[in-house]
């Protein structure tokens, strides 16, 4: 399965949170998603050691982030519709920021 049809399995949340951790908005998901993003090998943990603190934080690897953008670039347009006939729910914030990047690669 290539890493844009591991995004079209997604649920609405693990679809949301991964929009965000690409964002690298990686604060205040449920851990059932988080794990279940990981086992699919779409996100890593990395924890940051602060004295006797330790920060869990979650990236996209490189290939997904990529993979990511190219969904992205493949079910938004700027006129706010998807060019697919089914309807895909994502965070209006994480929708904003996307068609900026994208629009910041169009110049």
């Amino acid at each position: 399965m290539s890493l844009e049809q591991e995004i079209d399995a997604l649920n609405d949340q693990q679809r949301h949170t991964l929009g965000c951790i690409a964002m690298n908005e990686d604060g205040g998901h449920p851990q059932a998603t988080l794990l279940a993003l990981i086992r699919r090998g779409l996100i890593v943990r990395v924890d940051v050691k602060d004295g006797n603190c330790t920060i869990h934080h979650y990236e996209t690897p490189i290939p997904v982030h990529i993979a990511w953008c190219e969904w992205c670039s493949k079910h938004f347009q700027e006129d706010n519709e998807s060019p697919d006939s089914e309807s895909v729910p994502v965070n209006p914030e994480i929708q904003a920021k996307v068609r900026e990047i994208l629009r910041k690669g169009k110049q």
